[in-house]
C-alpha cells in the first residue's frame, strides 16, 4: 500500500520521540529531562481538543523538522485562534483550548483536573477560571473611547448631558448645538 510523504509525520519511528509529533508539547520535542509531567499531558489534552473542535491540527507542516520548528519556536507562538477557523466556537471554550496550548507550562493548567474543572464550568454555564489572553487594543481617534466619567453618588440625579466629548477644533458655524452661555455672534462669519 502506498503512503503520501505527510502521513509519515504521524508515525514514530525507531530511536525517535515516543508519540505523535503533533499532540506533543515543546519541552516533550526537546526532550528535556524531567520535563514531562503534569503540563505535558495538559498541552496533549489541548492540541487533541484544538483538532477536534477546528478539524485541523495546531501546527501543521510538510516534514517532521518544520513541525518541530513550529511546535518548539514557530512564529506565531500560539497555534491559530479556533474561532478564526470556525467562528461557532465560543470564546471561553477557545480560551480553555489556548491555556492548555501555551508554550511555558507554568502558564497551563496546573493539571487535566484543573483543566476538566473548566470544562464542566463551561458546561454549566458558569465563568470559567481561566483568563483570556488579550491583545492591547490600538488607542483610537474616538473622543469617547477610553473616557472614564465619574460616577454618580448614590441617589443623586446627575444629569447626562453633563457628560460630553471633548470640544477640538470645532469649525466656525457648526451645526451642533452651542453650550449655555456661548457667544453666537463669535461663530458668524462677516459676510
Amino acid at each position: 500500500m502506498a503512503r503520501r510523504p505527510q502521513e509519515d509525520l504521524d508515525l514514530t519511528r525507531t530511536g525517535d520521540l515516543v508519540g505523535t509529533l503533533r499532540y506533543m508539547s515543546p519541552e516533550q520535542v526537546r526532550a528535556e529531562r524531567g520535563g514531562v509531567g503534569p503540563a505535558t499531558d495538559v498541552y496533549s489534552l489541548g492540541a487533541t481538543l484544538y483538532e477536534l473542535l477546528t478539524l485541523r491540527p495546531a501546527f501543521d507542516a510538510d516534514d517532521r523538522q518544520e513541525l518541530v520548528r513550529r511546535i518548539l519556536d514557530g512564529e506565531p507562538t500560539r497555534p491559530k485562534r479556533p474561532k478564526r477557523i470556525r467562528p461557532s466556537i465560543p470564546r471561553d471554550l477557545e480560551t480553555i483550548v489556548l491555556k492548555a496550548m501555551e508554550k511555558e507550562p507554568a502558564a497551563r493548567y496546573p493539571s487535566a483536573a484543573t483543566r476538566a474543572d473548566d470544562l464542566r464550568r463551561f458546561l454549566d454555564d458558569q465563568p470559567i477560571r481561566a483568563a483570556a489572553r488579550r491583545r492591547p487594543r490600538r488607542p483610537s481617534r474616538n473622543p469617547w473611547n477610553g473616557t472614564t466619567a465619574a460616577a454618580p453618588p448614590t441617589g443623586s440625579s446627575w444629569p447626562s448631558s453633563t457628560i460630553r466629548p471633548a470640544r477640538r477644533n470645532r469649525p466656525v458655524g457648526d451645526s451642533t448645538r452651542a453650550p449655555p452661555g456661548w457667544n453666537a455672534t463669535r461663530t458668524a462669519a462677516p459676510s
